[in-house]
């Protein structure tokens, strides 16, 4: 992921969408809350993995690590987009990750 951040910089998909059209329009705040609601998914459906296969202890919260992931990432975009400093989504990243091995 911070490969990919790093080579978009300001071409996140979904930044420009937020921000060329808003969130203020129930229509596109449902397209916007069903893309990260997949996001969260996917997210979830990998820590799991990772339960299964032993990585990461079986008492992880699935939803919550996800949770923690996606907003790490999303932070650290949005501190990317504004400072051009990738450091803050490697910073956030590795820190979510890394609590998933401490648990």
């Amino acid at each position: 992921m911070i490969k990919i951040y790093d080579a978009q910089r300001q071409r996140c998909p979904l930044s420009a969408l937020t921000d060329q059209l808003g969130t203020a329009d129930p229509a596109t705040r449902k397209i916007v809350l069903e893309l990260v609601d997949r996001w969260h998914e996917y997210l979830a459906k990998g820590v799991q993995a990772l339960k299964d296969s032993g990585e990461i202890g079986a008492g992880v919260d699935t939803a919550k690590a996800a949770t923690s992931i996606l907003t790490a990432l999303t932070g650290g975009v949005g501190l990317l987009q504004s400072t051009d400093r990738i450091s803050y989504l490697e910073v956030a990243l590795s820190e979510a990750i890394d609590n998933l091995r401490r648990l």
